[in-house]
C-alpha cells in the first residue's frame, strides 16, 4: 500500500495501474489518497509495543547476530517482558510475558527478520576450523570498518580490550606429602572447602593496561558493607558484584559496564569507540547492555564460538600466569596465618598482590598470539584446530602385491612405514583382511583402543543377532570383534557385518563412508584372489574429511 501511494503521488502511475500492480483494492487506495481514511490504519487492537520500540528490537536482533550474540524467541520474550514491567503498561499477556501469537504478529510487522535454526558446532572446540576463524576475522573487520566506521580502532592498542571471568579457589592446592611406604592413603585434615571460590571479571587492553576487576559474590540481596569495604581497601577502583549463584549474569555484567568500565574509560581519557572482545555467552548480552554500549560507543564483539583457546588473550596467556601467581600469594598468606582461612573479605587484598605481578609483556603477547592486535589472522595457532587435521594415506599396489609405503599426517610431519604393520604381502582369509582395515582406520583416526571403543557402541542387539545365526555364539564372541569374524564360515554372512561396523567407525571418528568403501573394495579384491594377475601401480589417496 505504501508503495502504491508513493507511485501515484509521484505521478508515475495512475490509480488503476497502481491498484493492479501492487494488488491493493482501488477503493481503499482512493480513500487513502483522498484523505477519507488514515494511511496507517489497521484492523484489530493496537500492538503492545510502539512502532519505534519494535523497530528498535528488530535492529537489536540483527545487529547482535552480526556481533555473534544471536537472539532466540525466548530471549526476545524476556526483553519485552522487562520493558513491560519497567513501564507498568497494561497488556493482555499472561504475567506480562508475550506468547506465540504476539511473536507471529511481530515477525509480520518486521519482515526484515526471519527465524532459523542456529548452526550448532558439534564436538565443541574440535569443530573449529581454520577457514571459520579466518572468516570471523574478515567479518569483524567488515563490521567495524564498514558498519561502525571505526577502522582507526585497530591502530590503537589502548582501545582494544578483552574481558572474561574465571573462578579462583580460596583453599590452597594440596600438594604431595611424605610418609611411610606401606601406607595406602595419606590423609591430611583441613577446615578449608577445597571447592569454594570466587568469580572475578578481568579485563585487559592490548597495551597491557588492566581495567578495574569485579569480584562477584554470591548473595541473594545486597552485598554486606564490610565486604564492599574490603574490596575498596584492596583498590578503590575495583568493584564488588552480586548474583544469586556467584556466577556472572547479564545484570551483573551490565552493572560492571555502566558503573565501572565506562567511568574508567572516561577517567583515563580513552578515545571512543573502543572494541571489546568477549565470549558469546548469554551473560554478556541484554537489551540494556546493547543500548548502553551503543550510546557510549563501546563495540562489544563476541569471539568465535568454542575458540577461546585460540582467540581469547586472557585464556591463551594471562589466566595461566595469574592463577600461578594467585597460588603463590595464597601460600604466602597461609604461611603467615596458619590457623586462618582466606575468606571473602580477605580475598581482595591477597588477590591484589597476584594481579599486580602480571607483566605487561604477558598481556601484550596474548593479544599478539591471538591475532587481535595487531589484527592478523596469521598469528593464530591453527595447529589446535582438531578438525583441520588432514591425514593422507598413500597405498601403493606394486606388481608383487600390497606394499603400503607410507602414511603421512600433514600437520604432524610423522611417517609410519607400512611394512612394519603389514608383515605379509597377501591376506587369504577375510578375518585378516578385516583386521587390516581396522588397523588402517585406527591409524588414520589416531585411536589407541579402537577395538574397545567399537565394541562399546554397539547397542543394537537385534542387528547383531541377525548377522549371527546362533545367539549363544553371538553373545560369547561379541566382546572380541576378531573372533566374531572368524567364527563366521560363510562369506556372505560376514559381509553383512561390514556396514554396521563401518557405520560405527563413521559415527565415532568422522570417517566418510566413501573413503572406507574404497579401502574395503581394494582389500576385498585382494582377499578373493590373492593369486591375481600383476596389477598396475595404483595410488589411493584417503584424506581426512573435515575440510571437504
Amino acid at each position: 500500500m505504501e508503495l502504491a501511494l508513493k507511485e501515484v503521488r509521484d505521478g508515475r502511475m495512475s490509480r488503476n495501474a497502481a491498484s493492479k500492480a501492487f494488488g491493493v483494492p482501488r477503493s481503499t487506495l482512493c480513500d487513502k489518497l483522498d484523505g477519507k481514511t488514515p494511511e496507517d490504519r489497521r484492523m484489530g487492537p493496537p500492538s503492545v509495543l510502539t512502532k519505534a520500540e519494535e523497530a528498535m528490537l528488530a535492529n537489536f536482533c540483527i545487529k547482535y547476530l552480526k556481533c555473534g550474540f544471536p537472539i532466540n524467541r525466548e530471549d526476545l520474550f524476556d526483553i519485552v517482558q522487562r520493558i513491560i514491567q519497567v513501564d507498568g503498561r497494561q497488556t493482555p499477556f499472561t504475567d506480562g510475558r508475550p506468547g506465540y501469537y504476539w511473536f507471529q504478529g511481530f515477525m509480520r510487522r518486521n519482515p526484515a527478520l526471519t527465524e532459523r535454526s542456529a548452526e550448532i558446532l558439534t564436538g565443541g572446540r574440535a569443530a573449529v576450523t581454520e577457514a571459520a576463524i579466518r572468516k570471523w576475522f574478515n567479518d569483524i573487520k567488515t563490521y567495524v570498518v564498514d558498519e561502525e566506521h571505526a577502522g582507526d580502532v585497530f591502530q590503537d592498542p589502548l582501545r582494544i580490550l578483552n574481558f572474561d571471568e574465571s573462578n579462583f579457589l580460596l583453599a590452597r592446592k594440596k600438594g604431595k606429602v611424605l610418609g611411610p611406604v606401606n601406607y595406602k592413603s595419606f590423609l591430611q585434615s583441613s577446615q578449608e572447602n577445597d571447592k569454594e571460590g570466587l568469580t572475578v571479571l578481568m579485563g585487559y587492553s592490548a597495551s597491557g593496561k588492566i581495567a578495574p576487576p569485579m569480584i562477584v559474590y554470591s548473595y541473594k540481596q545486597h552485598i554486606p558493607r564490610d565486604v564492599i569495604e574490603a574490596v575498596e581497601s584492596a583498590d578503590p577502583t575495583w568493584a564488588a558484584g552480586r548474583s544469586d549463584t556467584g556466577w556472572m549474569t547479564s545484570v551483573t555484567f551490565y552493572d560492571y559496564i555502566s558503573q565501572v568500565f565506562e567511568p574508567w574509560l572516561t577517567a583515563n581519557h580513552v578515545p571512543r569507540p573502543v572494541l571489546v572482545y568477549a565470549e558469546g555467552h548469554k551473560s554478556h548480552l541484554s537489551l540494556e547492555i546493547a543500548e548502553f554500549c551503543r550510546e557510549k560507543r563501546i563495540l562489544l564483539v563476541a569471539l568465535y564460538p568454542n575458540s577461546t583457546h585460540l582467540l581469547q588473550p586472557l585464556d591463551v596467556s594471562v589466566f595461566k600466569s595469574l592463577k600461578n601467581l594467585w597460588t603463590t600469594a595464597k601460600n604466602l598468606w597461609k604461611a603467615s596465618n596458619p590457623l586462618a582461612n582466606i575468606s571473602k573479605k580477605v580475598f581482595p587484598n591477597v588477590f591484589k598482590k597476584a594481579v599486580d605481578q602480571v607483566s605487561i609483556a604477558t598481556v601484550v603477547n596474548g593479544f599478539r598470539k591471538t591475532g587481535l592486535y595487531p589484527l592478523d589472522p596469521e598469528q593464530v595457532d591453527y595447529s589446535k584446530c582438531v578438525k583441520d587435521q588432514q591425514v593422507q594415506l598413500v597405498v601403493v599396489f606394486l606388481k608383487k602385491g600390497l606394499d603400503m609405503t607410507s602414511c603421512r599426517c600433514l600437520n604432524h610431519n610423522t611417517v609410519v612405514n607400512g611394512s612394519e604393520m603389514l608383515k605379509t604381502p597377501h591376506y587369504s582369509c577375510y578375518g585378516q583382511s578385516f583386521k587390516m582395515i581396522l588397523d588402517l582406520l585406527s591409524m588414520i583416526c589416531q585411536v589407541k583402543i579402537f577395538k574397545k571403543q567399537a565394541t562399546q557402541v554397539m547397542p543394537f542387539k537385534k542387528q547383531a543377532t541377525q548377522v549371527m545365526p546362533f545367539k549363544t555364539q553371538a553373545t560369547q564372541v561379541m566382546p572380541f570383534k576378531m573372533q566374531a569374524t572368524q567364527v563366521m564360515p560363510f562369506k556372505k554372512q560376514a559381509t553383512q557385518v561390514i556396514p554396521f561396523q563401518l557405520k560405527i567407525l563413521q559415527l565415532n571418528f568422522f570417517i566418510p563412508m566413501i573413503h572406507v568403501l574404497h579401502l574395503l573394495a581394494i582389500t576385498w579384491q585382494i582377499t578373493l584372489n590373492h593369486h591375481m594377475k600383476p596389477l598396475q601401480q595404483l595410488i589411493l589417496l584417503v584424506t581426512h574429511p573435515m575440510l571437504l
